[in-house]
């Protein structure tokens, strides 16, 4: 599961939340690899029961344990099973872009604090370095890309975890902006009333973010 990490929407909360059962309002789901069992599965309606929903893996999540008969579980298992969820960059940002306002149902602050948690950790060390250094102050600019140095460097420890290749990690940054400027797009999307695109059908905003 390279890509679930991403789907840690801001108000799914950590791992220790979801799993907990005594937190309902925190849920998550990654839609390749859900294992549920045949009595939850038909109590909760089944996916008849989400045919309205866009991000359907996570509203089924939050569907199970708001229940409150049924335990969910996020596990990890990169050395079980792996997915390739996306096969191009226009893919990467439709995919996403359908899943961020609604993953995070709705909530505006927490996906402003996001998208400037992104900022920090992306562009806004290269754009203070460039700066200072227009402003001849050498030390700062240093600690500017001090920040930068230390994104790719916890991306390289990370990233064996999630089965990504560490040469990769140069590019964290890059993908970190991404990040962000997807979570902005959808929201976009989502409040302007345009709805999603994704596989070729238009998927209008409902009840998803409720």
């Amino acid at each position: 599961m390279r890509a679930a990490w991403l789907r840690l929407a801001p108000s799914s909360g950590p791992i220790g939340e979801i799993n907990d059962a005594q937190r309902p309002d925190r849920a998550l789901a990654n839609g390749q690899y859900l294992l549920v069992s045949r009595v939850a599965y038909d109590a909760l309606g089944g996916h008849e029961a989400l045919r309205d929903s866009i991000v359907e893996d996570i509203e089924f999540a939050r569907r199970l344990k708001s229940d409150g008969r049924f335990r969910l579980v996020v596990a990890e298992g990169t050395q079980l099973v792996r997915v390739r969820m996306y096969r191009s960059l226009r893919e990467i940002w439709d995919g996403f872009t359908k899943n961020m306002y609604l993953g995070a149902r709705g909530d505006l602050g927490a996906i402003a604090g996001g998208v400037l948690f992104c900022a920090a950790l992306s562009v806004a060390p290269p754009l203070l370095a460039l700066a200072a250094v227009r402003r001849g102050q050498r030390a700062l600019a240093s600690e500017a890309l001090a920040v930068t140095a230390l994104v790719v460097a916890v991306a390289y420890q990370g990233a064996s975890y999630v089965s990504i290749p560490r040469r990769l990690a140069v590019f964290a940054p890059l993908g970190i902006a991404m990040f962000g400027a997807i979570a902005l797009n959808s929201t976009r999307r989502a409040v302007s009333g345009a709805g999603f695109e994704w596989r070729g059908r238009h998927y209008p905003v409902r009840n998803d973010a409720k």
